[in-house]
């Protein structure tokens, strides 16, 4: 915040930079401004981790979980649809607004609940092996892309914005309990060297500057990848790391959970 008011990097409306700030820029269509654009998808996880922890709360039960995430996948590319239609001022935002993505992250709350099942347990050992994950991965990223390639443009657009995002995000869902499940020896080792989870690490930092330090229109590149490299690393280091400390005091303090404490 600090770096893009001293550089004068800030967009055209105070309330976008606000936006962005509180992490509501999926709640406020007007927003703009390249180099905060991208909190857009922060701000939708924001909100969704509002929704999750309230669900818990409200149902309790296992069972009344899985059917709100059911109906919330099902609900929610039919309501993309609904507002290219109903609020054609809006058309261009569907994807940077709440019902955006909220249902591809709910697919993954889904799959943890259902893998807690034993009847899933083997349904996944009996019909998710290298075959079909090598499937789900080719419709994924082939077939659905060309798909909407192919297709008229409306129907294209319908698709895209409709199911193309539920289905991807259960293949990408499928895929990541095959390779937990069933993941190559190298693979695992690839995925688990130091330089992998660092970066794997430093991921949210390197997402949030990445607009400041990568965009075509300075004169950065290359040398913007090693810059944003460097703000990643501080960023982590002197801000990301002392916040986590401050929180894990606040929560030992105030919200020790109680050895009786329910779960589901």
């Amino acid at each position: 915040m600090a770096v893009l008011w001293a550089t004068h990097i800030i967009p055209e409306d105070l309330r976008s930079f606000l936006a962005s700030l509180t992490y509501t820029w999926a709640l406020y269509p007007s927003a703009h401004g390249y180099f905060i654009f991208h909190t857009w998808s922060l701000s939708i996880e924001e909100l969704f981790y509002l929704l999750w922890p309230f669900l818990f709360v409200l149902l309790h039960q296992k069972k009344k979980l899985v059917a709100a995430s059911s109906i919330i996948i099902v609900l929610v590319p039919v309501m993309r649809i609904l507002f290219y239609y109903i609020f054609p001022s809006l058309r261009g935002h569907e994807f940077y607004m709440f019902q955006g993505w909220i249902d591809t992250m709910m697919v993954g709350c889904l799959l943890a609940l259902l893998k807690q099942r034993a009847a899933w347990e083997e349904w996944q050992q009996k019909f998710l092996n290298g075959w079909t994950a090598s499937a789900l991965a080719v419709l994924a990223f082939y077939i659905l892309p060309g798909i909407t390639t192919l297709l008229p443009k409306k129907l294209a657009g319908g698709v895209s914005l409709g199911i193309a995002p539920t289905i991807t995000a259960f293949c990408i869902g499928f895929l990541l309990l095959y390779c937990i499940d069933n993941g190559n020896k190298r693979m695992l080792r690839l995925l688990n060297m130091r330089l992998i989870r660092h970066i794997g690490i430093l991921s949210y930092s390197l997402y949030l500057w990445q607009q400041l330090f990568l965009s075509q229109a300075r004169p950065l590149l290359p040398y913007g990848y090693v810059f944003l490299v460097l703000a990643a690393e501080c960023s982590f280091w002197l801000v990301e790391q002392p916040s986590l400390r401050l929180r894990g005091r606040i929560e030992a303090r105030w919200f020790s959970v109680h050895p009786n404490t329910r779960r589901i």
